[in-house]
């Protein structure tokens, strides 16, 4: 399956691949991703991907609750939490 660009599958090719547009969910107060395997997110990946592709939520941030957070960022949590964001 191709799609995407130059940098891989991106948020738009999969709005466009599941028939999404550009719906956003509404109502939700909190959203939650969970890590296991001492799998992490940084700050500064996810605030990368706000900047190339979130415009709206550059300058936010997520709140981390439970076991501190470790200084190496994991592919499949920093995929979990970029996009459950958007």
């Amino acid at each position: 399956m191709g799609g995407g660009d130059d940098t891989g599958v991106t948020p738009s090719f999969l709005r466009e691949l599941y028939s999404i547009g550009e719906a956003v969910g509404t109502g939700a107060r909190v959203q939650a991703a969970t890590g296991f395997l001492k799998q992490y997110f940084l700050e500064s990946d996810l605030a990368k991907f706000y900047k190339s592709y979130y415009k709206a939520s550059v300058g936010k941030s997520i709140a981390v609750v439970g076991d501190k957070m470790g200084s190496n960022a994991g592919m499949e949590a920093s995929l979990d939490v970029d996009y459950i964001s958007r």
